[in-house]
């Protein structure tokens, strides 16, 4: 006997013949931690598609993926290949809920902690290449992660390991100024288990955070995930990783200038989202890379005043 099919599975069905492709595909939920509804569906062997469904409330994140992987088609990155519901656009609507299909992108995540220096320069590269090329977006200030003000960063009375970190990293955060920082459409999110490799293609993924924002703190965020040894954070990564991004679009002298202050910034507001969801850990651990890479702002640096 099969097993019971959930409301989702079931409807994903229900679109995926509307779409005309395999009827008897086999769809599976995939976990994801907002409130739209992620499926897989296997065609074939080969052949498998992912299932994007959405309510009213999250239409706009469809409508914004749709346009930043458009834009992604443009460039070298790999961009999952929208298929259009009918000639009259991108999108299945029914009962009040718009799905997208797209072509399931084959690669492996790179694995947290274990990225190569030659892969974070390769990263840092993707990460130029998106800002350069996604200029624009139906709704430039959809729900950002990054986008957070300081009262919403842990309080002290949180289960933090080190508070003298905690206070340290607040102290730098309140510095942070974007007056004269470059602004564009950051992904938001970017870090090893949005994005995939395969061979030497790079895909992005997960564009629920993107929109207008400062283009710093896309860097800073990411670095602190893509540039760790273990739990620890390496220098050696965050110069590759700052380098790839510079063979793109170098950084400006006001962005070096803040490149600390963003560091603390963009690693509270990750914190707190850590301790929001109840990964104490993690949060620490976080903080803990913040610390070092603020520290090691200055050796950085070094790179800017060797290309002057």
């Amino acid at each position: 006997m099969e097993p019971q099919q959930t409301p989702e599975i079931k409807f994903a069905h229900t679109a995926f013949r509307a779409y005309g492709l395999a009827e008897n595909a086999v769809i599976t939920s995939i976990p994801t931690a907002r409130s739209r509804t992620v499926l897989r569906a296997e065609a074939s062997k080969d052949v498998a598609y992912i299932i994007r469904v959405s309510d009213s409330s999250t239409n706009h994140l469809l409508e914004n993926e749709v346009h930043i992987t458009t834009q992604l088609s443009k460039t070298n990155l790999q961009s999952a290949a929208i298929i259009p519901f009918s000639n009259k656009g991108m999108f299945y609507n029914e009962a009040n809920r718009t799905v997208v299909v797209t072509r399931f992108i084959p690669g492996q995540h790179p694995v947290a902690g274990k990225v190569s220096i030659a892969t974070a320069r390769r990263l840092g590269t993707a990460l130029a290449q998106f800002h350069s090329s996604v200029t624009s977006l139906p709704y430039s200030n959809a729900d950002q992660l990054l986008s957070q003000s300081p009262t919403d960063w842990i309080k002290s009375e949180l289960k933090i390991a080190k508070l003298a970190d905690l206070e340290e990293l607040k102290h730098v955060a309140h510095s942070f100024n974007d007056n004269d920082l470059p602004v564009g459409i950051i992904h938001g999110d970017f870090h090893t288990n949005n994005i995939l490799i395969e061979g030497d293609k790079i895909a992005l993924l997960d564009f629920e955070y993107s929109g207008e924002g400062v283009l710093l703190l896309d860097i800073t965020r990411s670095a602190l995930d893509i540039c760790r040894s273990g739990n620890l954070f390496s220098e050696a990564k965050l110069k590759a990783y700052i380098a790839g991004y510079e063979s793109i679009r170098p950084l400006t002298h006001a962005e070096w200038d803040m490149l600390g202050a963003a560091f603390a910034y963009a690693t509270l507001v990750v914190a707190n989202w850590f301790n929001k969801h109840g990964l104490v850990t993690e949060c620490n651990q976080f903080i803990s890379r913040g610390i070092v890479a603020m520290g090691l702002v200055e050796s950085v640096r070094c790179m800017e005043l060797m290309e002057v």
